[in-house]
């Protein structure tokens, strides 16, 4: 298993792990999927210095496959102008899970924002996708539980005029 920072040429995989990824989620599926968003993230990940997309790779039938991501930004507090990074995403395809992929990233993540002097990590489990297994892997890997975080699906107003 490689984990790298992600390359021009990890796009076209971002974008169909991404969909892949938003088909799995049920906190997501009935979001709206906009390729065209993902590939200009995957584009401020290449060009600005606060964010970062993470990329693990491996060997599947002789070919060499993008099998797991990370996308995160170092954004500053609310309070002042102290950083923190947070992640948007954090995927690895459901046959790569249990593998070094998600421990390689988180590493690389925490070795990337320590160089853009982010003082914390945050990491969310949103997805609806195993998230018992997720918040112990976070756990074990020293993470803490910082919080929770609670979803309602809004719908919209028939008369919006009221």
């Amino acid at each position: 298993m490689l984990v790298r920072f992600m390359e021009e040429r990890d796009i076209p995989a971002m974008l169909t792990l991404g969909s892949v990824m938003h088909r799995e989620a049920p906190e997501y599926a009935d979001f709206q999927f906009d390729e065209g968003k993902l590939e200009r993230l995957a584009w401020a990940c290449l060009s600005e210095r606060h964010w970062c997309a993470i990329v693990a790779e491996t060997e599947v039938n002789g070919e060499i496959r993008v099998v797991g991501f990370l996308v995160a930004a170092a954004i500053e507090t609310f309070f002042g102008p102290d950083r923190f990074t947070e992640d948007l995403a954090f995927y690895v395809m459901p046959g790569f899970r249990g593998t070094s992929a998600a421990i390689r990233m988180l590493t690389l993540l925490e070795a990337w924002s320590e160089m853009v002097e982010s003082k914390r990590i945050r990491i969310g489990v949103t997805t609806g996708i195993n998230g018992d297994v997720a918040g112990r892997f976070l756990l074990r890997m020293g993470y803490t539980d910082g919080g929770a975080l609670y979803s309602k699906t809004i719908s919209p107003l028939l008369d919006k005029s009221v």
